[in-house]
């Protein structure tokens, strides 16, 4: 029997998950800020990847003309844009020891005398992989192609994320089940067993698990994945990319408090800052998400009270919405028959598809789709739908989130048809958490054995899963075999070597199988391994709660934990919410919002409270917050600019978090690339306060 993967870390992990909260002492350790200049390994251009080629911002040209977007021509690799890779130290204290290889983008200028500083663009999430947003999101491509004009503009994803050491958590719930197939204390069965049904327990779990499994398996230091190491990644970057004299940064949500972490560390690099869904070092935010959103409506109100109309057909708002959430929460407005929602707002669930009545959730969802939708979706109808639920008049509300119904034509008797004969599995899982995994592993084997892509790269993968397949199916220890599994998960996180795809397959597979990979492995070129292990990932996302390449939750907890929660505590938390003068407006309970601190409790927490400050900075920035915000509100800005020597600020009145993905107009591109440019001189930003940025309220008839 294998014992890598030890029960203890099971009996550790469920202690972890279940215990009280308490503060967590932090341990000062040296930052690398003041460290010396680092060499750099290497620099290599590489083919781009074939979903970041294919993102829709350079091939939905039917996106681009809907909204008008003109300057997304298309892109020729090699020519207008180039992928590529550096090479940095994961711990910056250790230069000669593991290195991580950063992915980045790079867009070249479409001037023919371009300035020498780039532009460089940090993504949010955290845990949001650069380039893929860039790649996938085509209003914010349109903003950068405004400053790409100039300069080139160049994007990344951060370590830990994307192409960059991509950290998974999907495969390690699968570990649960083989530990607990191992376990022989009735003790821990029992426990597993109550945290299973508690919600907030068992999510914790699952986070710990995931910090606890990279410990076990990798030599992956999780302390190392903190906006500290970042700022040093973009330095090393530019560098290597061979930009000389500086470079400007473009942050969006949590790259505004990277972009202020690199404007501490590398002050004489740094020419400006962009910070758009500016977000403080020392700015509470994931533990605060569940209480975000009522600063939302207290500028639509605002805007509403400015507007002449709008305030006279609806005098006091703030009081009056107040009133109307007590009132749905305490007796919630039925809808008889239910209400069948306009698809266009159940856009990522933020109101269900049918709406059987209508509590304070209703409003929350609202929030959601005024943030996420261009001219802000529907937060020009909130006053006039506080009216129509205070006077009951449901018509209002079923005309305009509602679709009509047509009446459903008298269906003909089906003639009788003999049901289908039940799925056969190919495998009866011994364990229920490993028939998902499994399930996964064969639906790939045979995709891989049957498909006609014949790169080298897949060769390996389809020998190492048919051989995992055969073995399965053939009877073999279960247990067993879900170990060689995760483990198989986490190879690409043990670095881009050949020696990594051998010593696995010596030591996992049958001996048959392991020549045979090894055979391939001798043909390989030092690309053909890296495609090898990102294959080896698109397969290890998929073994649990399918997760996506373009956002780590791995290094979102490990960020937070580093730089968020071990600098907070959940009575902040509470005292927050406290705080809203409309508490209904939550995303979850308090007590679920716990399950944010007690999911750290594997996660490293390196770094002590300086990093935390507020950054004092002469470097001309500016910061672009938008009235509709639930993810950085626009209240959030004033703390940064008052630190800030240098500081300008524009605002958007119809827009939600990060203007450069909602402004399909080009504002926020044109006011970022004239301040650039200059970024000693206050910006114009005009067109920001034009009449295109301002809601129109929807009047009563």
């Amino acid at each position: 029997m294998k014992t890598m993967i030890p029960i203890i870390l099971l009996v550790a992990v469920l202690l972890a998950a279940s215990a009280p909260i308490v503060a967590t002492a932090q341990t000062p350790t040296p930052t690398a800020q003041g460290a010396a200049k680092t060499e750099l390994y290497t620099a290599e251009v590489i083919p781009c990847p074939s979903d970041i080629i294919n993102g829709s911002s350079f091939t939905d040209r039917d996106y681009a003309a809907s909204f008008g977007l003109t300057n997304l021509n298309g892109e020729v690799e090699g020519k207008t844009m180039e992928c590529g890779l550096v090479t940095v130290p994961e711990d910056y204290s250790k230069p000669d020891g593991r290195r991580l290889e950063l992915f980045y983008m790079r867009l070249f200028s479409t001037s023919k005398s371009p300035a020498a500083d780039p532009l460089i663009y940090l993504s949010g999430g955290p845990g949001i992989a650069g380039v893929h947003e860039v790649a996938t999101n085509a209003m914010t491509l349109s903003n950068l192609n405004q400053i790409r004009e100039r300069r080139d503009v160049v994007t990344f994803d951060q370590r830990g994320t994307g192409y960059s050491n991509y950290l998974i958590c999907a495969p390690f719930t699968s570990a649960v089940g083989m530990l607990l197939e191992r376990n022989t204390d009735e003790k821990v069965a029992a426990q597993f067993k109550a945290i299973e049904n508690e919600v907030t327990a068992s999510v914790a779990l699952k986070n710990n698990l995931c910090a606890a499994m990279y410990g076990e398996l990798t030599d992956v230091d999780l302390g190392q994945y903190n906006s500290v190491a970042s700022a040093q990644d973009i330095r090393h970057l530019a560098d290597a990319l061979g930009y000389s004299e500086g470079y400007n940064l473009y942050g969006t949500s949590y790259g505004t408090r990277l972009a202020q972490y690199t404007m501490r560390a590398a002050p004489e690099q740094v020419r400006s800052v962009v910070l758009d869904g500016a977000l403080a070092p020392n700015q509470a935010n994931s533990t605060m998400s569940f209480a975000k959103r009522y600063e939302q409506y207290l500028n639509i109100f605002a805007q509403c009270a400015a507007d002449s109309a709008c305030n006279a057909a609806y005098p006091n708002l703030k009081e009056r919405f107040a009133a109307l959430l007590k009132k749905i929460e305490a007796n919630p407005i039925a809808l008889d028959p239910p209400l069948v929602v306009n698809p266009e707002y159940t856009w990522q669930s933020s109101l269900p598809a049918v709406i059987e009545k209508i509590d304070p959730s209703f409003f929350f969802g609202l929030a959601g789709l005024s943030n996420g939708f261009p001219n802000g979706g529907p937060a020009n109808l909130v006053p006039r739908t506080i009216l129509a639920l205070e006077k009951g008049d449901l018509d209002y509300v079923r005309s305009t989130y509602g679709v009509a119904q047509a009446p459903a034509a008298a269906a003909a008797p089906a003639a009788p048809v003999a049901p289908p004969p039940a799925a056969q599995p190919a495998f009866q899982a011994e364990q229920p958490l490993f028939q998902a995994p499994f399930s996964t592993l064969v639906m790939f084997a045979q995709a891989l054995a049957a498909g006609s892509d014949s790169g080298i790269d897949t060769h390996w993968l389809a020998i190492a899963l048919n051989d995992l397949q055969a073995r399965l199916t053939a009877g073999e220890d279960q247990v067993d075999l879900m170990e060689d599994l995760i483990t198989l998960s986490v190879v690409p996180n043990m670095g881009a070597d050949a020696q990594n795809l051998i010593d696995y397959a010596n030591e996992h597979l049958s001996a048959e199988a392991a020549k045979a990979a090894n055979a391939v492995v001798a043909q390989m070129s030092n690309h053909d391994v890296r495609k090898t292990l990102w294959g080896i990932q698109d397969i290890a996302m998929n073994l649990g709660g399918p997760e996506s390449r373009a956002n780590s939750s791995t290094l979102q907890f490990a960020l937070n934990c580093a730089e968020d929660t071990a600098f907070t505590t959940p009575e902040e938390a509470r005292a927050y919410l406290k705080s809203s003068p409309f508490p209904q407006l939550v995303l979850f309970s308090a007590e679920t919002n716990d399950m944010l601190f007690k999911s750290c409790e594997f996660y490293p927490k390196p770094l002590d409270k300086s990093v935390i400050q507020p950054v004092k900075s002469d470097i001309p920035t500016l910061v672009f917050q938008s009235a509709l915000d639930v993810q950085t509100p626009l209240s959030w800005a004033q703390p940064i600019l008052k630190t800030l020597n240098k500081g300008y600020y524009a605002e958007w009145s119809n827009l939600g978090h990060v203007v450069a993905g909602h402004d399909y107009r080009g504002c926020a591109g044109d006011i970022a690339a004239a301040f650039v440019d200059n970024p000693g001189q206050q910006p114009n930003i005009t067109c920001s306060q034009s009449e295109d940025y301002k809601l129109k309220f929807e009047l009563p008839k």
